[in-house]
């Protein structure tokens, strides 16, 4: 999914507490230091974004960064990490985790697919595309609805 739409299902989803805006940044991380190198370097270069980058050069060698961000087994490493220094659970841990589990419908084999058991795993659920009319109008639809759901509670 985009990023927009991540936060705004990580604020509906996280809405009650108090460690929300957290939880949204830890989201938007996981896309964001994949892709604004990438877009910062190719802006740079000149190149004009129409559709996905290009994945050439050093933006394949940095979008390599996408694997870690989007792993299951990493998300669960670092969290037990966190516990174990920390003695509790760090909450917005679940943040990152929505971005993830969101990613894994909405992402096609051919661009970006979730390696959600990396580096375990190179295997990639074969979702479906986010980036459709269709799709999105979906996505955006039903976190209207979830929102309007929340505000008639």
């Amino acid at each position: 999914m985009d990023i927009f739409a991540h936060i705004l299902w990580t604020l509906l989803v996280f809405h009650g507490y108090d460690w929300v805006w957290w939880a949204v940044l830890l989201g938007v991380i996981a896309d964001s230091i994949t892709f604004f190198p990438v877009m910062i370097y190719g802006l740079l270069k000149g190149e004009r974004f129409k559709g996905p980058p290009k994945l050439t050069g050093f933006a394949k060698k940095w979008s390599r960064i996408y694997n870690f961000t989007h792993s299951l087994i990493v998300w669960g490493a670092i969290s037990i990490i966190i516990l174990a220094v920390t003695g509790s659970f760090w909450m917005p841990m679940w943040g990152w985790l929505l971005h993830i589990l969101m990613d894994i419908p909405t992402h096609d084999r051919d661009f970006f697919a979730t390696p959600i058991f990396w580096p375990v795993s190179n295997y990639k659920l074969p979702g479906a595309t986010w980036a459709t009319p269709r799709a999105m109008s979906l996505i955006y639809g039903l976190v209207v609805l979830g929102w309007i759901l929340v505000f008639l509670a």
